[in-house]
């Protein structure tokens, strides 16, 4: 059985799910029960789109940016200043902190991503196809696994222009 109710992302539900306000923008699916209506191609795609704008807007950029200071290449000028004390370090200790860095932004975001799925009675996190709503974390089997496959699945491996492997 499935249950679409239509909601704005201010609408509020009642304990069935049903929406309280009659203004109507977007089609939620509650509960996953229309899952099965979409194909294993169709959910890959969504977890897709998700997972793109995850890489390419938050960790190769915060990533970039921690890279650059490292390194010692970053242009601005506060953050040369504020760490200029890793110009002393070895090609292989900036390596390793660039390394870390990389670990530290993708365990937070494997962390966020999974702490969205075990709040999910306090919390959605939908992703918008057509008119149509879809909860993530019912489309993932496991949400925040999605970016730290090893594999060309990753989300990594299938979006990062920097990779896994750093320098």
């Amino acid at each position: 059985m499935r249950f679409p109710v239509d909601l704005l992302f201010s609408d509020v539900l009642d304990r069935s799910g049903i929406c309280l306000d009659t203004n109507r923008k977007h089609q939620l699916f509650i509960g996953g029960t229309n899952m099965h209506e979409l194909t294993a191609n169709e959910k890959q795609k969504l977890l897709d789109r998700l997972g793109k704008r995850v890489i390419e807007h938050v960790r190769d950029v915060s990533l970039e940016i921690g890279m650059d200071i490292a390194k010692g290449t970053t242009a601005n000028p506060i953050k040369k200043d504020q760490y200029s004390s890793l110009a002393n370090l070895s090609d292989d200790e900036k390596e390793l902190v660039c390394d870390l860095l990389s670990e530290t932004i993708t365990d937070t975001i494997y962390n966020f991503l999974s702490m969205l799925e075990a709040h999910s009675n306090e919390m959605r996190f939908v992703i918008l196809n057509g008119d149509a709503e879809y909860d993530l974390r019912e489309i993932s089997e496991d949400l925040g696994s999605e970016i730290t496959f090893q594999d060309e699945d990753g989300w990594i491996q299938k979006f990062s222009k920097i990779g896994r492997n750093i320098l």
